[in-house]
């Protein structure tokens, strides 16, 4: 196979954007250092390779997070890949941690997740991914592989969020309109999936709509779709990844500019992408336009909190916020158990692979998202150390599924404004 160098221009753009988008991270980063490691951690360095999908403001923090905060204390080198765009790339990724001497590899890039564990499994290396099981990766969850794991955030918890939040917030009898931005969900993404059968659900619920398809075919359709109705509610269903898809705002924007819908509600972060989209729809509707979609903690999620449109109200309704490493610890914790032998750490009490999922958080307004601020910065994480070592085979030799499970479950956003206030 045709081998790839990992680029050293992206990693020092990645470096140089880092210290553009927090200089508390790296000032954090620098006190962290100086932390005494216990005598449990190994003295050898144990190198893991980062797979990232993409190069955006998340794969920024999460380097700064990796580099200055998890690797000082736990003795390990991060290797970071370029934007993964296919397969094939991901592929030569791998091959170039293996030269390099990587233990194993922590993926946010979801292609051929089994071709890759099979890989990683002749190199030797572990290969821990940001997925839930379903059936692309449905096999490396038996006993045909011993160098996996997967982690990801609680789905349903997500799909139930949304659907709360449409329930809430929508009008008596519809007449606004819904546009639900599905993202990958035709691709069998189990999140994407969740939230927009969760959303026409509540839809259904709310206003007693009997809908001419079944929500399950419409949930996962690859081509733009008006979810038919019996009661005339307005509600498109528009696939696609902005991030990845040539013409995505094309197409979102014709759709607003029908004037039929005044709910959007996005399966990725889009609130930025379609901001300008969405401000002109408002001019031409003279209507109020409410955005609901996943998100990151970020300066650009702050901004989104603190901008008022026409009407006097906030650009982003409703985040549904994954923390600065909150998620990238949950990777680390299963590939670091892996690595240092404690197999059974992400093992199921079925013999099978368990999925790691966390609960995000539900961010509504300007002053909770500036309380969370501090963790964005770096001058606070979700997980102390002593929160991972928790986690940890090295320091638990009876370590389980279930006591990790338990840490990653108790830190909701309301623990942790507790705990920062504290």
């Amino acid at each position: 196979m045709k081998k790839k160098t990992v680029s050293t221009m992206m990693a020092l753009c990645i470096a140089a954007i880092s210290m553009m988008a927090g200089f508390g991270c790296l000032q954090a980063a620098a006190d962290e250092t100086a932390v005494e490691r216990p005598a449990e951690i190994p003295e050898e360095t144990i190198k893991i390779g980062i797979a990232e999908l993409q190069s955006n403001e998340e794969a920024v923090n999460r380097k700064n997070y990796y580099e200055n905060y998890i690797a000082p204390y736990y003795n390990v080198e991060f290797v970071f890949s370029e934007a993964i765009s296919d397969s094939e790339d991901l592929v030569s990724f791998v091959e170039n941690c293996a030269d390099a001497g990587c233990k194993g590899i922590i993926g946010f890039s979801p292609d051929s997740p089994e071709q890759v564990t099979s890989i990683c499994q002749e190199y030797g290396m572990m290969y821990v991914v940001n997925m839930v099981r379903s059936a692309s990766n449905e096999n490396c969850y038996t006993d045909t592989y011993d160098n996996y794991a997967s982690f990801a955030v609680n789905n349903d918890a997500i799909a139930e969020s949304f659907g709360s939040w449409l329930a809430e917030n929508a009008s008596e009898d519809g007449e606004e309109g819904f546009l639900l931005c599905s993202a990958a969900a035709n691709y069998g993404v189990q999140q994407h999936i969740l939230i927009i059968k969760n959303a026409l659900k509540a839809l259904q619920d709310l206003y007693g709509l009997t809908y001419d398809q079944d929500i399950e075919t419409m949930a996962i359709s690859s081509s733009p779709i008006e979810a038919t109705n019996d009661k005339g509610v307005h509600i498109y269903i528009y696939p696609g990844d902005p991030n990845r898809m040539d013409g995505w705002l094309s197409g979102f924007t014709s759709a607003i500019q029908t004037n039929k819908y005044a709910v959007v509600l996005g399966c990725t972060e889009i609130y930025n992408v379609v901001s300008v989209a969405v401000q002109e729809a408002e001019e031409v509707m003279d209507k109020d336009v409410k955005v609901a979609c996943m998100a990151s903690l970020s300066e650009s999620l702050k901004n989104a909190f603190h901008t008022e449109d026409r009407f006097g109200n906030q650009t982003l309704n409703l985040a549904i916020v994954k923390p600065t490493g909150f998620t990238d610890t949950i990777g680390f914790v299963n590939c670091y158990n892996l690595i240092t032998g404690y197999h059974d750490s992400v093992m199921g009490s079925d013999g099978e692979v368990a999925d790691t999922n966390g609960k995000l958080w539900e961010v509504t307004d300007a002053e909770s998202c500036d309380h969370l601020t501090d963790i964005y910065e770096g001058n606070y994480h979700v997980f102390s150390y002593e929160d991972i070592n928790r986690m940890l085979g090295i320091f638990n030799p009876d370590i389980t599924h279930e006591d990790i499970m338990e840490v990653i479950d108790a830190k909701t956003i309301d623990s942790v404004l507790e705990e920062m206030e504290g």
